[in-house]
């Protein structure tokens, strides 16, 4: 039941979090494609599934932070730049859903952060700057 399979996803993916918390990025990464995995096969099967492309937009969230912790700065903002992409259908689809809205805050603030480590503070601020803007819509 897909109801079931994006449940285990979730599960996949809060424990990628926790281990990213916990700096085992490497066994974070391989949580979270499994997350990945499960999230592209319910869109896959139904491409009106929001909530399947939402999710897979958290995954990336989540994979981009534990690419930037492995020092792999560069593939971490292209992930969360393809998560921002996800979103943009959700988005516009529906103001009121304000996931997609949450999660392009987050995206934007992880941006922002890997743009500081790289000591690019322009860079940073403009995407804090949007992340700003985003919650303040929120």
């Amino acid at each position: 039941m897909p109801r079931f399979r994006r449940n285990l996803g979730v599960g996949y993916e809060n424990l990628a979090a926790a281990l990213a918390e916990r700096g085992l990025h490497q066994e974070g990464l391989e949580a979270v494609a499994k997350a990945q995995a499960l999230y592209e096969a319910l869109a896959r099967e139904d491409p009106g599934n929001v909530q399947a492309t939402v999710d897979l937009a958290s995954a990336c969230n989540v994979r981009a932070k534990l690419l930037g912790g492995t020092g792999r700065g560069g593939e971490a903002l292209a992930t969360y730049a393809k998560g921002l992409s996800l979103l943009e259908g959700p988005m516009r689809a529906s103001a009121e859903f304000l996931q997609p809205h949450l999660l392009t805050a987050d995206a934007l603030t992880g941006m922002g952060e890997l743009h500081v480590t790289r000591s690019d503070f322009a860079a940073a601020r403009g995407v804090f700057e949007k992340a700003v803007a985003k919650r303040e819509m929120i």
